[in-house]
């Protein structure tokens, strides 16, 4: 299997200001592409220190994907570290640098001498266009390496690596490639997922099993390193493995979102929602609404966050709020029902609880929350209890409302 590295450049990335997606996202392109990662690095803005880790790479590794560092601004030197390190010169492509002018024009601005340097490429490369951004990537290839030089914005590396990284990367793959499978789970603690796939290992010996919790549930990853002319029929069988094992807390097989998993439901099934929230304070409305086409499903979300706004905006009784308090049940499913029948919707969705790190009580402890479901048939709460961080709980609120909707919606098929 052939062997390829990742170097993430900027300084944002080691002080922790920036996350590194962008290594993620390759490191799986690459897997998919029959290559071995053997190391990602992330290396602050110093040409030196970038030198040094391109020498250490290449000397291992036949694929380096490089990203960041190829702005207008004085701390984005990629290009000069790449010239220093191949011996190469730096020069200006018009054809860049009239694309840059057309960008600029586009958007009304105006193009500045700062900015004309992002048109600077190294002598030799082969230039990829930035469909959706301004600097362009570079291939260069030297002494049987190949160096993808790939701008830091996530979507404009990921539209490069689609469009042509991924397609030399498979013409150049080796006689093995990487079969991986991915499940997302609901609702189910990493521990029992173990627990109910602890044998997995002896029955699939050459499967690397992999469990990464998260915010949005627990993920299973897995990886098999096979011959390009292998079927796919083991990996399958695993599949099925976990499928059976625990396929009732599984609601995809991928990466996907449960908000894009909703969405194609609604329009499936052509029906519309309206959100009513309280603690999550529009975190749902907006998770459903960062799909394309929302506008197809999604009719109102209102953020109903004091008892006089649930009184006032949804029509939830006094008495109700009296009597129960506003993290119950009975206001859940008042939200719910009000929301649906005041947008004239086929669903309402509602959530109330207590986000923390304050608020709570021995009756009603900081992570409770009920989430409303309401439709022309039924009206109902579900209740959980999750952590006492906010932000984490926020989030987990949303994701519990969603796969309520989820699994509601599947009744609709």
């Amino acid at each position: 299997m052939k062997v390829a590295e990742i170097i993430s450049i900027g300084d944002e990335l080691l002080s922790g200001i920036t996350v590194n997606t962008n290594a993620a996202y390759i490191g799986r392109r690459l897997n998919e592409a029959g290559f071995h990662v053997r190391r990602v690095t992330s290396v602050g803005d110093d040409l030196d220190e970038i030198v040094d880790v391109l020498n250490r790479a290449l000397k291992h590794s036949s694929v380096v994907v490089v990203t960041g560092g190829l702005g207008p601004t004085c701390d984005d030197i990629t290009k000069k570290a790449i010239s220093k390190f191949f011996d190469l010169p730096i020069r200006l492509d018009e054809r860049v640098l009239e694309r840059l002018r057309s960008y600029f024009k586009d958007r009304g601005r105006h193009l500045t001498e700062g900015d004309k340097g992002v048109a600077e490429v190294v002598e030799g490369a082969e230039i990829i266009d930035n469909e959706i951004g301004t600097a362009p990537g570079m291939v260069i290839r030297s002494k049987g390496s190949t160096v993808y030089v790939l701008p830091g914005v996530p979507s404009e590396m990921e539209r490069m690596m689609e469009r042509v990284v991924l397609k030399q990367l498979l013409d150049m793959g080796g006689s093995e490639r990487i079969l991986t499978r991915t499940f997302t789970t609901l609702n189910i603690a990493e521990s029992e997922l173990f627990e109910r796939l602890k044998d997995f290992q002896d029955e699939f010996s050459d499967i690397r099993i992999s469990f990464l919790p998260g915010r949005g549930g627990v993920k299973i990853g897995l990886r098999m390193i096979t011959g390009l002319s292998s079927t796919e029929e083991k990996i399958d069988r695993a599949e099925n493995f976990i499928i059976k094992r625990v396929g009732d807390y599984i609601i995809s097989t991928g990466d996907e979102k449960i908000e894009k998993i909703v969405a194609d439901l609604l329009i499936k099934n052509g029906l519309r929602i309206a959100v009513a929230e309280s603690c999550t304070g529009g975190l749902i409305a907006h998770k459903l609404t960062n799909i394309p086409g929302s506008s197809n499903y999604f009719e109102r979300g209102i953020v109903a966050y004091s008892n006089k706004a649930k009184v006032e905006l949804l029509g939830v009784s006094e008495g109700t709020l009296d009597r129960y308090g506003a993290v119950s049940s009975e206001t859940a499913i008042e939200m719910a029902e009000a929301v649906r029948r005041r947008s004239r919707t086929d669903i309402g969705l509602s959530s109330t609880g207590i986000a923390g790190p304050s608020g709570g009580s021995r009756e009603k402890v900081v992570g409770l929350v009920y989430i409303g479901y309401s439709d022309s048939k039924k009206r109902y709460s579900e209740r959980y209890i999750f952590s006492r961080q906010r932000d984490i709980n926020k989030e987990r609120f949303a994701i519990a409302a969603l796969n309520v909707l989820r699994t509601n919606l599947k009744s609709w098929d």
